[in-house]
């Protein structure tokens, strides 16, 4: 979409005016939009000067924020693509074609008809509103979506890997939005004249498009009320979707980049406006940092295409749910009647799940206080499931020898799983360069690959060490219990002995 010929300074620079331009924003002269692909952060805001905490950085209206129009009902029945919010620059809520798509999108979340605008308003070119916007983000990604399959195999048994699922979103996306797409051809013009050729071209901007969506947007309030009509017809009736957090294309907000400990500034969204804030002073010449939360190296490098050491501190490793059920030795849950009372009890608690993290993020403390509360509970039921039902577990209560082993074996279980073992991850970490594996793998990638599956393999070792240790404690509890009834039993017993000798000797 941009001119391949510009350079970064100049699409910058119109970006920037662009936004000065658009009535109701504001952008201190504080800040300062800058290159920096020489750190590998592509744009970046710094400050030029020093900041105050809780000063405005920037504002943005909501009318210029890129999300997907919403959809209304008028008086006389006919569905209609309605911007939440209407500026006069904005146009493509009145697109038929895009009204079209959109429709046979309602009720099933925010995130495809976002993709769908964001591929509606890329085709336009120079004619979108986002025109300048369009040039600043990126048309390619690193995230693992776009790994080849040699790539994620690095990865290896990281439950990240089933999380990618490109080829099932792919499907979903060819049957609820491309054929759609496909079918509107003045609102989604394609230079392909082969119809395969076409839906490749869909797919791979639908990819750009999420890819977007994953790492630049935030999650916004929806409007109260219905925002101005076309019509200017008060009883227009907006359908609002409840499924997931309304997903929007914040221009400017996302250009700092993010880090779990510099985290210095936050968005904040202000009746018709969204306005980013510093929490913290800002010293001339150092960046500002939005923040992710807390987020896995795993999750950083599926939604975000790269890993830093600053968010190791929230790496997990997850436990399936059916490896629990299937080393706990429930023969064939599913036809065990009494499991399937068992489960939906479990789930009426809310604490079932396809699997859950495990987070050890302290050097100390027994296995107990790095286990989530929901799956505490679910060890418990496992541990004590009997055809009459399971015990409760209840908040501090120590983890028992039973549950203890259960965690340990479904931890090595999964540490099994992995091609590699620890130790080798950690002699390859050590090499520099890094020898690659093959030649299909990206340098990069591959060393992003190893820190994430050693730093799950780090924690699912440490928690067996923890689990070891637990039992150990367990089992010294017990002997020394165990020495002291012993203890007690023989202080009885010579007591018992004595007064039988004292009344004996009495009878004498």
């Amino acid at each position: 979409m941009a001119d391949p010929a510009d350079d970064f300074a100049a699409r910058s620079g119109r970006f920037v005016e662009w936004f000065k331009s658009i009535e109701g924003t504001s952008l201190s002269d504080k800040i300062s939009l800058v290159d920096l692909r020489s750190e590998g952060a592509g744009r970046g805001v710094i400050a030029r000067e020093d900041i105050p905490v809780n000063e405005v950085l920037f504002r943005v209206p909501r009318s210029m924020v890129l999300e997907a129009p919403d959809i209304v009902v008028h008086p006389t029945g006919e569905k209609r693509c309605q911007v939440l919010t209407i500026s006069a620059h904005r146009n493509h809520g009145n697109d038929a074609g895009l009204t079209s798509v959109l429709i046979c999108l309602e009720g099933q979340g925010s995130w495809l008809p976002l993709i769908v605008t964001i591929i509606h308003e890329y085709l336009k070119g120079e004619e979108s509103y986002w025109y300048p916007y369009f040039q600043v983000l990126p048309t390619t990604f690193n995230t693992l979506m776009f790994w080849n399959e040699h790539e994620v195999a690095e990865l290896q048994a990281s439950a990240v890997v089933k999380k990618i699922g490109k080829s099932e979103v792919e499907k979903e996306w060819k049957q609820k939005i491309i054929m759609p797409m496909l079918a509107q051809p003045l609102a989604f013009p394609l230079e392909e004249v082969e119809e395969e050729a076409k839906i490749a071209r869909l797919t791979e901007l639908a990819h750009m498009a999420a890819s977007l969506i994953s790492a630049y947007s935030f999650d916004l309030d929806r409007d109260e009320d219905d925002g101005n009509k076309d019509d200017g017809d008060e009883d227009d009736l907006r359908e609002d979707d409840e499924v997931d957090p309304l997903k929007g294309m914040v221009p400017f907000a996302d250009m700092l980049n993010a880090d779990a400990d510099l985290n210095n500034a936050r968005l904040s969204q202000e009746d018709d406006n969204l306005v980013m804030y510093t929490i913290r002073p800002v010293k001339a010449g150092e960046q500002l940092y939005n923040d992710y939360g807390e987020l896995p190296r795993s999750e950083l490098l599926r939604c975000y295409g790269y890993i830093t050491p600053n968010y190791a501190q929230y790496d997990v490793a997850e436990l399936a749910h059916d490896l629990l059920v299937e080393l706990a030795g429930l023969e064939d849950p599913k036809n065990n009647e009494a499991w399937r009372r068992a489960v939906a009890r479990l789930d009426d608690k809310e604490v079932l799940d396809d699997g859950y993290s495990i987070y050890l993020r302290s050097p100390v403390g027994g296995p107990d206080a790095y286990v989530p509360e929901d799956l505490r509970t679910v060890l418990r039921a496992l541990t004590t499931f009997t055809a009459s039902g399971f015990s409760k577990f209840k908040v501090g209560q120590a983890m028992t020898k039973e549950e203890a082993t259960l965690l340990s074996a479904a931890a090595s279980r999964r540490l099994s799983e992995y091609a590699t073992t620890l130790e080798e991850d950690r002699r390859i970490s050590a090499q520099s360069p890094v020898a690659l594996p093959n030649e299909h793998v990206q340098a990069s990638r591959y060393t992003a690959a190893v820190v994430v599956r050693q730093s799950e393999k780090e924690i699912l070792q440490l928690l067996i060490d923890r689990c070891a240790a637990h039992l150990t404690q367990l089992q010294a509890e017990s002997q020394a219990t165990a020495r002291e009834s012993q203890k007690k039993r023989k202080l009885g017993d010579d007591q018992h002995r004595s007064r039988k000798a004292v009344k004996a000797n009495g009878h004498r």
